[in-house]
């Protein structure tokens, strides 16, 4: 199983791309993998986008209430 770890904070713009290219290079390795996404209190539609991604990848998002900074975002995963 290989975790991919990714801290997000008002990145509605490039989350989706972001996951969609990661579906498609593991669909290639043919490996289980899990996406961890921590949404560092975003202010944008970053949760809105990630929900939708949930459906079509294996994904775990952790949400702040308030910003916790990337260091402790990247601990918390």
């Amino acid at each position: 199983m290989l975790y991919l770890c990714i801290p997000a904070r008002n990145e509605e713009a490039t989350i989706g791309p972001l996951l969609w290219k990661i579906r498609k290079v593991m669909a290639e390795f043919g490996r289980d993998y899990q996406v961890l996404v921590l949404d560092d209190a975003s202010s944008d539609a970053t949760a809105e986008t990630l929900e939708r991604y949930r459906r079509v990848i294996p994904l775990t998002v952790i949400r702040e209430e308030s910003p916790v900074g990337h260091g402790r975002a990247l601990e918390g995963l």
